[in-house]
């Protein structure tokens, strides 16, 4: 399958990550080849922990994302009810 079958192809991966272990390197160049093989530009952002609704907002308001898609999450769908709430209309 590729990029442009799934409708990936030109949108952004942001990548929220907290301290650095050891083998997070790994992990984490492997996901980054993964994403730009399916043609997403991802861009990593530190965080010191979990995120907040009200950060999640601020994000939100500056990256203005038409869609999103929660991983590594327990609450996904919390997540896309607040995104519902906050989303970017053109």
């Amino acid at each position: 399958m590729h990029a442009r079958e799934i409708g990936l192809q030109g949108g952004i991966a942001l990548l929220m990550v907290s301290e650095h272990g050891a083998e997070e390197g790994v992990e984490e160049a492997v996901a980054l080849g993964w994403l730009r093989r399916l043609g997403l530009q991802p861009y990593r952002l530190r965080v010191s922990g979990h995120y907040y609704p009200h950060e999640f907002a601020r994000l939100v308001g500056l990256v203005k994302p038409r869609k999103i898609v929660p991983i590594h999450t327990e609450e996904p769908g919390l997540i896309l009810r607040l995104f519902e709430k906050l989303a970017y209309k053109e």
